[in-house]
């Protein structure tokens, strides 16, 4: 089914990074390993498989934080909500196509998933990336940091 071949996929790659870490991200004076989870820690129980995945995730994120502090490596999640993106607009069409709901119905219904009644701009993603690769975030590290507009609040 889709979601284990989701969960192999991630757990491959997930795995693929625990083990080749050391080499990979030991390059400079300060190194950030960022990973974008959806369901890192965060409950909803509309989730349960993917939940119990992000949860693994989670913890690796945490563990290999620990494991690499002394080098001066921050390791840490960033875990978006629905984010307007080509991957939500072609879940939009499944979901449209699968219950008979038009595409802006589809659509509607994961914005009112978002407290802001938005969706999240890639924008949004990108920048708390890039704030954790800078100098001001230096001493954060093992954090999941959620970017949803209070979802799962």
């Amino acid at each position: 089914d889709m979601m284990r071949t989701v969960v192999n996929v991630l757990g491959d790659s997930a795995a693929a990074v625990a083990k080749d870490s050391e080499e990979f991200f030991a390059t400079g004076p300060r190194d950030t390993a960022v990973a974008l989870e959806r369901f890192a820690d965060l409950p909803n129980p509309a989730y349960d498989r993917a939940l119990d995945f992000g949860c693994g995730l989670g913890r690796l994120t945490r563990a290999l934080a620990a494991e690499y502090a002394q080098r001066d490596l921050t390791v840490n999640a960033v875990c978006p909500g629905y984010t307007d993106t080509d991957l939500l607009a072609a879940a939009v069409q499944t979901i449209a196509g699968k219950t008979g709901r038009s595409p802006e119905d589809a659509r509607a219904e994961l914005t009112r998933a978002n407290p802001q009644r938005r969706l999240i701009r890639p924008e949004e993603v990108a920048a708390a990336v890039a704030w954790l690769c800078s100098p001001a975030a230096a001493s954060v590290t093992g954090q999941a940091i959620t970017i949803d507009g209070g979802e799962v609040a």
